[in-house]
């Protein structure tokens, strides 16, 4: 809830059926560090429509907040969103009583505000320009075999 960007939940069978989506992908993220592992400590559903990558999800366990895991997280997704060609990576922020220490992210990891729709505040990163960058002190280690 603390780390929790849209407030959006999502079932197994939704979880499952996204993953089956083509136009979707689901990744999570298993964080461990010089103490030990600390397992799966994020989830991103990431949704196409046509040149844009829209963030639907972008959840993150709050033990592992302020540590840069999330902007590894973000980096992985605008990773996929251009391989699958998307030339905008679109974030979201819904408030809600309990998240607002990250209505921040965005704005933080370089994203250009892009105004409202609806309840949800909208960022965007142009694609072209690359990826958000990863803290220098963060070893990331892909294995993108292992899971969506």
């Amino acid at each position: 809830n603390q780390f929790n960007l849209t407030t959006r939940r999502c079932d197994a069978t939704t979880l499952q059926a996204l993953m089956d989506d083509p136009d979707a992908h689901v990744l999570w993220l298993d964080l461990k560090d010089r103490f030990g592992a600390n397992g799966i400590v994020g989830c991103a559903i990431l949704r196409f429509q046509g040149e844009d990558a829209v963030i639907d999800s972008l959840m993150l366990s709050c033990r592992v907040i302020g540590r840069g895991a999330e902007a590894v997280l973000v980096n992985k997704i605008a990773a996929i969103a251009r391989g699958r060609g998307a030339r905008t990576l679109i974030g979201e922020f819904i408030p809600s009583e309990r998240n607002a220490q990250v209505a921040d992210l965005y704005s933080r990891l370089g994203f250009v505000p892009a105004g409202d729709v609806g309840s949800a505040r909208r960022w965007t990163w142009a694609l072209l320009e690359g990826e958000p960058p990863v803290p220098g002190w963060i070893e990331v280690v892909d294995r993108d075999g292992e899971g969506q």
